[in-house]
C-alpha cells in the first residue's frame, strides 16, 4: 500500500506514456509503492547543513524514507588470518592502533550522523529518519550504502571544510555523482530564500533526459513554483527531432508534461535556445537565479552508458544552483545504462567495509 502523502507515480507514468517512454521502458519510481528512500551524506559542515535546509524545496513527499551517513576518512585494517606469515611485532601494534583510531572516528562519525537527522527530521518531519555513522573511504562508503539500502536518490553538498576531511572536496564528490547506483542531487545555498522556487529541466529527448521531466512531473511543489524544460538546439537534437523539425518535436514532446505541471499550480515553460548545451544552461541559470537543474545523466548519444555524461558533469561542478542528475532506472532492476541496480541486486549484497 502506497504511504499517504508519498510521491505518486501516477502523474509521471502518465506523461511518459503520453510521450513514447511507457512503462515498459522504464520505471522511475524504484519501488512498488512510489515510496522513496533518500540517502544524505553529511559531514556537519555549514555546506552540508545547507544542504539539509535546501531538501526543504526539493518537491520531496510528505512521507518517505531518509538516511543519513556520515564517513570519518579511516582505515580499519583487517585481523590478521592464519594463513599470513608471521609477522613482526611492531605490525601487529600498528595494525592495533590503526583499529583503535578507526573506531574513535566512526563514533564521531555516528554523533554527526545523528545530529544530521535531527536536522533533517525537521524539514520533512513526517519522513521516517535514521542515522548511520562509518570509518571507511568516503566516497566508496556512500556508493556502497547507496546500492546496498536501495537508495532511490543520493544528496551531498557541494562541498565541506571539516574534521571529516575530504568528504565532499573534488574528487569524492566527483566519485558520488560519477558512480552511484541512483539519481544524486548535489546541493547549492539558495540565493534569494524569499522568491517562488525556480527549476530548469534539461531535455533532448534521451531516457534519461525523460526521466528528468517525469521526476520533475512527479513531485510535489509549492504553489507559485516555475519550471522551464530547456533544449539547445545542436545537432544531437535534430537526430532526436528525427523527420520532425526540432520545434514540432519538442511540443509533442513536452505539452502534456508542463500541462500536468500547470495542473498543479506550477507556472510551467518550455524553450529552444541556440548554443552549446553547457554554456546556454549556465548561462541560463545565472541570469535566471534559477534554484535547481534538473539532468539526464546520460545524453541521447550516450544513453547506453553507466557512467554520468559530460553535461551533467560540468553542471554539477559549475552551476550557481543545486543540481539533480537523474538515472532512469528500469523496471527490471537496472539503470539506463545496464547496471543492476540495489533493486536488482540478489539478496545478501555484501555491506560497507568497516
Amino acid at each position: 500500500m502506497q504511504q499517504e502523502g508519498a510521491a505518486k507515480p501516477g502523474k509521471a507514468k502518465k506523461w511518459l506514456e503520453e510521450s513514447g517512454g511507457g512503462d515498459d521502458s522504464f520505471s522511475f519510481f524504484q519501488h512498488g509503492e512510489g515510496v522513496e528512500r533518500l540517502l544524505v551524506a553529511f559531514d556537519g559542515s555549514p555546506g552540508a547543513i545547507s544542504a539539509i535546509e535546501e531538501l526543504k524545496i526539493a518537491g520531496l513527499g510528505k512521507a518517505g524514507e531518509a538516511r543519513i551517513i556520515a564517513v570519518a576518512d579511516a582505515w580499519s585494517p583487517p585481523e590478521a588470518l592464519n594463513s599470513e606469515p608471521e609477522l613482526p611485532e611492531f605490525m601487529h601494534e600498528t595494525r592495533a592502533h590503526a583499529r583503535e583510531r578507526a573506531a574513535s572516528a566512526a563514533q564521531d562519525a555516528e554523533h554527526v550522523a545523528a545530529e544530521g537527522a535531527r536536522l533533517l527530521r525537521g524539514q520533512l518531519p513526517q519522513w521516517t529518519v535514521d542515522a548511520i555513522g562509518r570509518a571507511d573511504s568516503p566516497g566508496w562508503a556512500v556508493i556502497e550504502e547507496a546500492r546496498r539500502w536501495g537508495a532511490t536518490h543520493v544528496a551531498a553538498g557541494a562541498q565541506s571544510h571539516t574534521r571529516l576531511e575530504r568528504f565532499f572536496l573534488g574528487s569524492v564528490s566527483q566519485k558520488i555523482v560519477s558512480d552511484a547506483p541512483c539519481s544524486v542531487r548535489i546541493s547549492r545555498p539558495r540565493r534569494d530564500h524569499s522568491a517562488n522556487v525556480r527549476i530548469i529541466v534539461a531535455y533532448d529527448g534521451s531516457l534519461d533526459a525523460k526521466a528528468a521531466v517525469a521526476d520533475v512531473v512527479g513531485r510535489e511543489w509549492p504553489a507559485g513554483t516555475q519550471v522551464r524544460i530547456v533544449a539547445v538546439q545542436e545537432g544531437e537534437l535534430a537526430e532526436a527531432a528525427g523527420k520532425q523539425s526540432v520545434a514540432e518535436w519538442l511540443k509533442q514532446s513536452l505539452d502534456a508534461a508542463a500541462e500536468t505541471l500547470r495542473k498543479q499550480g506550477v507556472e510551467a515553460e518550455f524553450s529552444l535556445v541556440k548554443g552549446g548545451v553547457r554554456r546556454s544552461l549556465l548561462h541560463m541559470a545565472e541570469e535566471w537565479a534559477a534554484d535547481v537543474i534538473f539532468v539526464g545523466a546520460s545524453g541521447w548519444r550516450h544513453q547506453g552508458r553507466w557512467r554520468v555524461g559530460s553535461v551533467a558533469t560540468s553542471l554539477a561542478q559549475r552551476a550557481p544552483c543545486s543540481v539533480e542528475i537523474i538515472r532512469a532506472q528500469r523496471a527490471g532492476g537496472t539503470n539506463a545504462g545496464g547496471a543492476a541496480t540495489s533493486h536488482g541486486n540478489a539478496p545478501g549484497t555484501p555491506g560497507v567495509r568497516g
